[in-house]
């Protein structure tokens, strides 16, 4: 028995030193090798892409945040804009991207708008040989929210893109007339929250101590775009060092990202922003000189830091 074990411990201490051997040793360089040539062939795409390139043309107006690469190639380029409702100066860069897209190309960008469904009707809006008067109905009709960004650019841009609307009409129409269903409710709704706000104000002062209703106060402000972030916070950590302290006692507030923004707020009044700006546009002039696709990936590091 002995004999049979000692003919199979050789040849499996053999492998296994071998495979010691590969992994610790062998395999190492292979694999660092491999990932670097995966980051180089995904360099290669991204160039073919030209991410660096639309990330370039858009800066002004918008930021990349994700780009996702197809397994094969050549494949159409498609954009996602993330959208905010109502807001002027958003619709505004939105717009803006699709005219300086639309001037890269020679045919009309195929733009995918929501609460739409088919072709968009902009040509009725393109209809006056006067630009400029399109140019300030479009403007006048973006300030009072009437229209998106994108049906901004469909009224403006030279050459127009072509909106085409992805709603399924039957489901928008369904949930118009949800809508529609509880508005007469919208009233009732708002009268009694009203009386809950106003007995809930009632039995606050009737029940908080000061330090509590300072705190709400300054809570209510804040959620309502009344206080600044930067007063709310010091406010709370001024809380916390009051109510943590004794008189011989020193206890640093918990939270070092806080702090860390605590210390900031405290320097920004001493911050020379005009010098501040000068000295971002030279270190983009710098940059630009290594190429498109090195400032993306240069300024997506930064933003991360």
């Amino acid at each position: 028995m002995n004999m049979t074990l000692s003919r199979w411990l050789r040849p499996t201490a053999a492998i296994m030193a071998v495979a010691v051997f590969y992994a610790q040793v062998v395999a190492p360089p292979l694999l660092q090798a491999s990932f670097w040539e995966e980051r180089r062939q995904t360099v290669q795409r991204l160039s073919s892409c030209e991410i660096g390139k639309l990330a370039k043309t858009i800066g002004p107006y918008a930021t990349i945040r994700e780009a996702h690469l197809a397994p094969s190639h050549p494949t159409p380029l498609i954009i996602h804009i993330q959208d905010l409702h109502g807001h002027w100066e958003v619709q505004r860069n939105i717009a803006k991207v699709i005219e300086v897209l639309q001037r890269e190309t020679d045919h009309p960008l195929l733009i995918g708008v929501e609460g739409a469904t088919g072709e968009s009707l902009q040509d009725f809006y393109r209809v006056f040989p006067d630009k400029a008067l399109n140019l300030d109905i479009a403007d006048y009709f973006l300030k009072e929210g009437l229209i998106t960004g994108a049906e901004y650019a469909g009224m403006t841009a030279d050459p127009a893109p072509l909106l085409w609307g992805v709603e399924d009409a039957n489901l928008y129409r369904a949930h118009v007339q949800t809508y529609r269903q509880l508005l007469p409710e919208q009233s009732k709704l708002k009268e009694m929250l009203s009386q809950l706000k106003t007995q809930l104000k009632q039995w606050k002062e009737s029940h908080y101590p000061p330090s509590l209703k300072a705190l709400d106060a300054r809570m209510e402000a804040y959620h309502s775009s009344r206080l600044p972030l930067g007063q709310y916070v010091q406010f709370l950590a001024a809380q916390w060092d009051v109510t943590s302290k004794g008189p011989n006692d020193s206890h640093p507030l918990p939270y070092p990202n806080i702090a860390h923004f605590l210390q900031a707020l405290t320097l920004e009044p001493s911050l020379d922003f005009a010098h501040v700006s000068r000295g971002q546009e030279r270190f983009r002039q710098y940059v630009d000189l290594v190429g498109g696709l090195k400032t993306h990936t240069l300024f997506d590091e930064l933003d991360q830091l």
